[in-house]
């Protein structure tokens, strides 16, 4: 089981998005696909890079923060354009779709 947060804000629109979720409420194969993304990038061990402020020349640079538990283990990481691992690249896009179709059916 894993709970699991998203969100993005800043871009030229200043878009914002969220998405959060309890993988033991999702059906079976989305759950497998996102504990596999989380596995794959070695989300808990993964070094964060110091982020890169918006108002240092670069307004439309997005931020993001994923936080994730399993079981014990909580972890937040926050990141922007510039200093996303690129590990953690597919996870990030995988969340962003998954904010973008729970925000198109609200």
């Amino acid at each position: 089981m894993m709970l699991i947060h998203y969100s993005s804000s800043g871009g030229f629109a200043n878009l914002r998005l969220t998405y959060s979720v309890d993988t033991t409420k999702l059906p079976q194969e989305l759950a497998q696909e996102l504990e596999r993304l989380v596995n794959q990038t070695k989300f808990f061990t993964l070094q964060a890079a110091p982020a890169i402020s918006a108002a240092g020349g670069l307004p439309d640079m997005m931020q993001y923060e994923i936080s994730i538990q399993q079981g014990e283990e909580r972890r937040s990481l926050h990141y922007n354009d510039m200093t996303m691992p690129e590990q953690l690249r597919s996870l990030q896009e995988r969340l962003q779709e998954l904010a973008l179709e729970q925000r198109s059916q609200s």
